[in-house]
């Protein structure tokens, strides 16, 4: 074996090592010609979904859900019920079941004004739609909240990876009722008990649809980056950097978020270094960062998985090496740098220039290299035809999407503060997970109701199933209860006894139609039979 890396220049550390620690090169020239080739073509297979998942994101999510068995149309335009039309990515239908679904490749998360717009577009197609909305660089804190508080569905570039690979390569082994054994995974902590719990007060009319433990192959790579610059006054400059980079072992996503620079120069200085998008935080990368830093794999568990889910193995599809140099061209974007200098002049000592430092390999190494398995629940409820997804990474308990849990009908944006109301119950006619502005109990029969599917009394304010309030009132036209309504002695009418009024002569309660008021100041009401 050579004392130094061939590609690099790196004196090696470990005469036995596979690769260098710097620059990921391989080393062992002798590995097997198998061995080879089924590292090239996993590196392939991951090159093509990443590039597919990229450029075509429309395509493979259309795909996705026609091997689903779904019934797909995309760029369709539709009238919504104030009349606008507006433009859906993709419509995805099967019996019961109608999705709209909006898909955005940008390079930054989505924002909350694009799933505000989404939103509407929902709102005004009205009843029986359900929203999925497609990121593959995720959302924002704000944005991921908003589409749980309007029940719309998320899906980042994890699970449309996951959902690909299983439509192009193989998702990976699927267990149900057996015992299997998981390596290097973080430990389950929260149950299926725990991850499908509710708490709404007719859960049992929210029944799981489905429900899977995946397991997800996480990289972490640790780096140390450290070197000194010498401008051309030959003063000398100090950069380090050290961290650990998660990289998804899936589609060889880097999971921590790019710093924001905004300099004219270093953008351009970037552009010859890494062609990739700049990496933004999001809310769901956030999470699973902070799963993968504070949990501790095992190196070995058994798990008896119950005939209630199933669990799924995913394979790592990236190798270690593409995770290396990933790794590496993230710490060179990062810490690509302007140096800011004052030039010795005799004429003018204030005046400054700059460098750009781009970091190169020598001054990168490579402290550690783990695989770290993240369990994680993925569960589809069903309630009359509603669908609902509820994400929850298995270690901690954190609660990655859940659009069962807060109420559509309620929520404002007030300086991008979302100010939301938790759900209660599901209506048991439109399946809508509601909070107790929006959905009530009817008195006589006990069933949960939205607006659109009972009718709230005028006198009382009890919302009753339409079958349980046939009354109208003469007087208001509104719906009245049994318990509420009343017969006027004076013309026989049955009306909601919240109008009924009093003659100040015999005391009689009569409807306001056989009322008589008659003074300015002092106001007397006189029914019909005892005006003269």
């Amino acid at each position: 074996m050579p004392k130094y890396c061939p590609n690099c220049g790196t004196e090696l550390k470990f005469q036995d090592a596979s690769f260098c620690s710097d620059c990921g090169y391989v080393l062992k020239k002798e590995l097997s010609e198998r061995a080879k080739q089924e590292d090239t073509a996993r590196e392939d297979r991951s090159k093509i979904n990443i590039t597919e998942l990229g450029n075509k994101l429309e395509e493979v999510v259309e795909k996705i859900f026609q091997t689903e068995g779904f019934r797909t149309e995309r760029r369709r335009r539709l009238e919504g019920k104030s009349g606008t039309l507006s433009e859906i990515d993709i419509i995805a239908n099967k019996p019961g079941r109608t999705i709209a679904i909006e898909c955005k490749n940008y390079a930054e998360p989505i924002g909350i004004e694009k799933v505000r717009d989404f939103s509407q577009k929902l709102q005004d197609l009205g009843y029986g739609w359900r929203g999925i909305f497609v990121s593959y660089s995720g959302f924002t804190e704000g944005a991921a909240q908003l589409a749980q508080y309007q029940n719309i569905e998320t899906w980042d570039h994890d699970e449309i990876s996951e959902k690909w690979l299983a439509i192009s390569i193989g998702r990976g082994a699927s267990h149900r009722g057996q015992s299997i054994t998981l390596e290097y995974a973080l430990a389950l902590e929260v149950g299926f008990l725990q991850a499908t719990a509710l708490q709404h007060l007719n859960k049992d009319k929210i029944r799981v649809a489905n429900a899977e433990l995946i397991y997800h192959p996480y990289f972490a790579v640790g780096y140390r980056f450290k070197a000194q610059v010498r401008d051309p006054t030959k003063e000398s400059h100090k950069l380090e950097d050290q961290d650990t980079l998660f990289i998804d072992a899936i589609d060889n996503h880097v999971l921590n978020p790019m710093p924001e620079k905004g300099l004219g120069i270093l953008k351009k200085a970037l552009k010859s270094v890494i062609s990739k998008k700049v990496r933004a935080e999001n809310d769901r990368s956030k999470k699973l960062i902070h799963e993968l830093r504070q949990g501790k794999p095992l190196r070995e568990y058994s798990l008896n998985i119950e005939d209630e889910y199933t669990v799924t193995k995913l394979e790592p599809i990236t190798t270690p090496r593409e995770a290396i140099k990933s790794c590496i061209n993230f710490v060179v974007e990062k810490n690509t740098t302007e140096i800011e200098y004052s030039p010795k002049t005799k004429d003018d000592t204030s005046y400054s220039k700059t460098i750009v430092y781009v970091p190169k390999g020598k001054d990168i190494s490579i402290t550690h290299e783990d695989i770290v398995v993240v369990p994680r629940w993925s569960i589809d409820f069903d309630s009359f035809g509603m669908n609902y997804k509820k994400e929850i990474l298995a270690w901690s308990g954190t609660s990655l999407e859940d659009t069962l849990a807060y109420c559509p009908e309620h929520f404002r944006i007030g300086a991008l503060t979302l100010l939301p109301k938790k759900a209660i119950a599901v209506c048991e006619v439109c399946g809508k997970s509601l909070c107790d502005d929006h959905v009530k109990q009817c008195p006589i029969c006990n069933k949960w109701l939205c607006h659109g599917h009972g009718a709230d009394c005028e006198a009382c304010r009890n919302r009753f199933c339409n079958k349980h309030l046939t009354l109208i009132c003469p007087i208001c036209r509104g719906s009245v209860c049994e318990a509420c309504a009343t017969s006027c002695p004076v013309c026989g009418k049955r009306y909601g006894n919240n109008h009924t009024v009093r003659c100040d002569r015999c005391g009689t309660l009569v409807c306001p139609t056989c009322i008589t008021t008659t003074g300015l100041i002092r106001k007397n009401r006189i029914c019909k039979r005892c005006a003269p």
